[in-house]
């Protein structure tokens, strides 16, 4: 059975997955330059190799503020058309994020997303939840055009 190398990146009090093969680099906090006419959930951006990048916090999705914590790490991803003139996004995340090689038959579909930018809800055979947060899947083409706005 073909295997799917994913990340899951902690959010406030939620887990987003996206392909693992996306990630470029893990970085430190950093100052954000402010942002404005952008959607609430967009914090800000940073130069990174003298480019910039929006930074996103997808719990904001499902939480009205940013969880200020002393652990966040910036996620830089790979934007998902190859050919497209944008280097990525930064995505933000309340610790390390956890990589891991699932099946298909890992993936629990629970429902629908209730957001544009939330492709559907599921849970993750091996992933440590106690807490039972939602988990969920972005839908990467809607992030990527809000993004690009």
């Amino acid at each position: 059975m073909d295997k799917l190398d994913i990340v899951i990146v902690p959010l406030a009090n939620a887990f987003a997955v996206l392909p693992a093969a996306m990630v470029r680099q893990i970085l430190p906090h950093a100052p954000l330059i402010p942002s404005e006419d952008k959607a609430n959930y967009i914090l800000g951006s940073i130069i990174v190799q003298n480019d910039k990048l929006d930074v996103v916090d997808l719990g904001l999705l499902l939480e009205g503020q940013p969880l200020e914590t002393d652990d966040e790490k910036l996620i830089w991803f790979a934007p998902l058309q190859k050919q497209a003139s944008s280097f990525g996004f930064i995505l933000r995340s309340v610790g390390l994020p956890q990589f891991m090689v699932c099946r298909a038959d890992d993936f629990i579909d629970k429902a629908p997303g209730d957001h544009p930018l939330i492709a559907r809800y599921i849970q993750v055979r091996g992933l440590n939840n106690p807490d039972e947060y939602p988990v969920f899947i972005i839908d990467l083409v809607n992030l990527e055009k809000e993004i690009a706005r």
